[in-house]
C-alpha cells in the first residue's frame, strides 16, 4: 500500500507488577544477581523500542549492547545464552536477530491496531477521493447540460435564418452562437430573410455552384445583411426580333 512505511516498534510496553516472580526472571537472578533482572528488562526495553521488536546479533551489536550496559561482551553473550535455554525461552535467535515471542505477542493487538486505523485511513481517503470525483463529474454533467440547454434553445427568428441560408457548414450552434452575438446588430428577421433571397440572386453567391457563399458565422459576424451585391439582370436576345404585324418571334439571318 502505498504511502508512508508502518511503524513496527513502540515507546512503551506494559511491566507486570508481579514480574520479580516470574520463574524464568527467578532463575536469570540465581544465576546473575540483580544483574539478571536488569540485563532482561534492558534487553527488552531496546527490543521494543527496534523495527519489528527484533535487535540485530552480530559481534559488532553485542559490543554495542554490551557497551551500553557496562559489561563485557563475554558476559553478554553468557546471559542470553542461559535466557535462550529451552527451558527458559525468555528470547530466541533466528536469522541474525535476537528477539521475544512474549513481546512479540504482546505487542500483535498494537500492530494490528495499526494495520486496522492505516486500512480505515486509506478505505476513507480512497472513499472521499471517489465522492470527489463522482461530485465533480455531476457538476460538470449539470454545467454541460444547463450550457447546452441555454445554447441550443434555437429561438423562432434564428430557425427561419437557418432554414433560409444556404451554406450551413460552420454549423448550427456555433450559427447560433453568432446570431447571440449579433443581437441588437442585427435589422428585424423580415429584412434578413430580404437580404438573404436578394443575395441568393447575385453573381458571386451564384457562381460554381455556390463555392463563394460565406458560412453563416462569417456571415453574421462581419454583418453582411449590409452589404450591396451584383445582380445579373436578365439579357435581352440581341439575335431574336419580333413581327408587330404577324405576332410572331423570328432569329436574325
Amino acid at each position: 500500500m502505498a504511502g508512508r512505511n508502518q511503524r513496527t516498534s513502540a515507546d512503551y510496553f506494559s511491566h507486570d507488577a508481579d514480574a520479580s516472580t516470574d520463574e524464568k526472571i527467578i532463575y536469570l537472578e540465581s544465576k546473575f544477581g540483580f544483574q539478571g533482572y536488569a540485563l532482561y528488562f534492558k534487553l527488552l526495553e531496546r527490543m521494543c523500542r527496534a523495527e519489528g521488536f527484533k535487535l540485530a546479533w552480530d559481534d559488532i551489536k553485542k559490543a554495542i549492547y554490551a557497551t551500553w550496559f557496562g559489561i563485557s561482551v563475554t558476559e553478554l553473550e553468557s546471559f542470553v545464552t542461559e535466557c535462550c535455554r529451552k527451558e527458559i525461552n525468555a528470547f530466541t535467535i533466528k536469522n541474525g536477530y535476537i528477539f521475544s515471542q512474549g513481546l512479540l505477542n504482546r505487542m500483535k493487538p498494537l500492530i494490528d491496531k495499526r494495520e486496522y486505523n492505516r486500512n480505515k485511513y486509506h478505505e476513507q481517503k480512497q472513499a472521499d477521493k471517489f465522492l470527489s470525483q463522482k461530485k465533480e463529474i455531476q457538476q460538470q454533467k449539470c454545467d454541460s447540460k444547463v450550457k447546452e440547454s441555454k445554447v441550443k434553445t434555437y429561438t423562432a427568428e434564428f430557425e427561419s435564418f437557418w432554414s433560409e441560408y444556404p451554406n450551413k457548414k460552420s454549423g448550427k450552434l456555433n450559427a447560433f452562437k453568432s446570431w447571440q452575438k449579433t443581437s441588437g446588430l442585427r435589422p428585424p428577421i423580415e429584412q434578413i430573410l430580404s437580404v438573404i433571397s436578394y443575395h441568393k440572386k447575385s453573381t458571386s453567391w451564384q457562381k460554381d455552384n455556390g463555392q463563394y457563399i460565406p458560412m453563416a458565422t462569417t456571415w453574421l459576424n462581419q454583418g453582411r445583411w449590409d452589404a450591396v451585391m451584383d445582380i445579373d439582370a436578365p439579357k435581352a436576345n440581341i439575335n431574336r426580333g419580333f413581327d408587330p404585324d404577324t405576332c410572331e418571334v423570328f432569329d436574325f439571318d
